[in-house]
C-alpha cells in the first residue's frame, strides 16, 4: 500500500534511426539522454535548458511544480551555479511507447570534478517526447530521494491517512504510455503530516489496464 501510494527524480542528437536487429528500441532514448549530458557538459545551464520542451514541467525542492519554459528557466537559474562543476549522469533503464513517440529514461547522477566519478545514491527519471523534427525533448525530469516509498520521515507513528493528487499528465499519441506528475501526503493519528512530489510512468497492458513502468519522487517540507 505504501509503495503504491507514494511511488505512484543545447542541441540534442536526433537518434531517430531505425535500430539494428536485436537492439532495444528504447536505446534511442538512452542516446538522447547521453546527448543531453554532452550538451550540458559543453554549454552549462543553456545546454541543459535547450533540452526542455516549451510545456515542460519540473520539480523544485519545495512549493509547486514549475510549469512551462519560463518557470523551468527561473527554477534552474535560481538554484545558483547550476549545473555544478563535474555534474554528470548516465541512463540505466529506458522505455518507449509502441509508436516510438514517447518514453522515459531512469538513471543515476554523480560528479567527476575530483577526477574520480562519485555516483549519488538516488535515481533520476526523465520523460521524453519526440519532436516534429525527429529529435527528442524533455517534458519532465525528477531527481529522487533513495528513501522515497520506503520511509515516511516526519511522522511520529504509523500513517493513518495517505493520498496523492495528480496535477499534470503527458501522454503518448496512442495513449499507451502516460506520465503522471503530482503530490503525495500522509498523516499519523496525532495529526503530524508529511508529503512531497512524485513522477510516475504507466504503460497500457494487453488486457487494457495500466501497469507502473517507472517511478520517482521525494519528500518536501512544503507541498
Amino acid at each position: 500500500m505504501l509503495t503504491t501510494l507514494l511511488a505512484l527524480a543545447a542541441t540534442l542528437a536526433s537518434p531517430s534511426a531505425v535500430p539494428a536487429p536485436g537492439d532495444d528500441p528504447a536505446d534511442v532514448l538512452r542516446e538522447a539522454d547521453r546527448a543531453f549530458f554532452r550538451a550540458t557538459r559543453e554549454r552549462g545551464l543553456e545546454g541543459w535548458l535547450a533540452a526542455f520542451a516549451d510545456d515542460a514541467i519540473v520539480f523544485p525542492p519545495s512549493g509547486p511544480l514549475a510549469v512551462g519554459a519560463t518557470e523551468v528557466r527561473r527554477h534552474y537559474a535560481g538554484l545558483g551555479g547550476f549545473p555544478p562543476k563535474g555534474f554528470l549522469w548516465e541512463p540505466l533503464e529506458a522505455g518507449l511507447s509502441a509508436a516510438g513517440d514517447f518514453g522515459w529514461t531512469l538513471g543515476h547522477a554523480g560528479n567527476d570534478a575530483s577526477g574520480t566519478t562519485a555516483w549519488n545514491e538516488g535515481r533520476y527519471l526523465t520523460v521524453w517526447r519526440k519532436a516534429p523534427d525527429g529529435g527528442w525533448t524533455v517534458v519532465s525530469d525528477c531527481g529522487g530521494d533513495p528513501r522515497f516509498a520506503a520511509r515516511l520521515g516526519g511522522l511520529g507513528g504509523a500513517p493513518a491517512t495517505m493520498g496523492r493528487e495528480s496535477e499534470h499528465t503527458f501522454t503518448s499519441a496512442a495513449g499507451d504510455l502516460v506520465a503522471v506528475l503530482g503530490s503525495w501526503w500522509a498523516s499519523d493519528e496525532e495529526g503530524a503530516e508529511t508529503g512531497g512530489k512524485y513522477l510516475s510512468v504507466w504503460r497500457k497492458t494487453a488486457e487494457g489496464g495500466f501497469e507502473l513502468a517507472a517511478e520517482n519522487g521525494f519528500a518536501q517540507a512544503q507541498r
